[in-house]
């Protein structure tokens, strides 16, 4: 993408970027949060991202609203 016309700048920013030194991505070097991305600008792009979800963690937060499912207001 950044060898497309209009992102020559970004080129030069990008270079003094890394994982490592980021705040967010810092911790893992982006392994965990980085989608792979294939493709070009002339035919698409195609990004996965991988998503652990731990099925052993039992629910600690929120519950159902209350009100015992009784609307307001008249039937139709």
């Amino acid at each position: 993408m950044f060898a497309e016309t209009g992102y020559e700048e970004s080129v030069g920013n990008l270079a003094t970027l890394t994982l490592e030194g980021d705040t967010v991505f810092g911790d893992d070097g982006g392994a965990s949060r980085l989608a792979t991305v294939t493709g070009s600008v002339g035919a698409g792009y195609a990004v996965s991202l991988p998503v652990r979800v731990n099925t052993r963690t039992a629910p600690t937060a929120g519950s159902a609203p209350g009100g015992g499912g009784r609307g307001g207001g008249t039937p139709r």
